[in-house]
């Protein structure tokens, strides 16, 4: 008798990434900016970002596909992807008040393909603007 081989399995690369706060910026409100870092092997098109200031308990959260960043009033930069072994910068959404000082938790949850789909993978960070 023949011998019929296994099948190869193949495994869905995962998709990872580094976040940290980096700055705090303002215009209409006051916004929080992170420098994400894909450091996997998937593409990201989509990002859900979360922010808690724990001081106040007020919690605002947006989703998006593709990245923006937010230059003060005048400009904004926006990415449809971040591809493998790049980072940008990324706006959360703006506080109606100056949260400097107070403690701020932020969840990202980044996305490979638009509409919050595909593999997603998720980050929390806490830190004081």
């Amino acid at each position: 008798p023949t011998r019929t081989p296994l099948p190869t399995l193949t495994s869905t690369p995962a998709p990872v990434f580094n976040i940290s706060y980096t700055s705090l910026d303002t215009c209409t409100g006051w916004w929080t900016e992170f420098k994400i870092k894909n450091t996997g092997s998937v593409e990201f098109r989509s990002v859900e970002i979360k922010v808690q200031d724990v001081d106040t308990a007020v919690v605002l959260s947006n989703l998006t596909d593709g990245f923006t960043d937010l230059t003060g009033c005048l400009t904004s930069t926006k990415k449809d992807v971040l591809t493998p072994g790049n980072s940008l910068i990324v706006s959360a959404p703006a506080f109606m008040y100056d949260p400097t000082g107070h403690t701020i938790r932020a969840t990202v949850t980044m996305c490979s393909n638009t509409g919050q789909s595909g593999l997603c993978v998720t980050k929390k960070i806490e830190f004081k603007p």
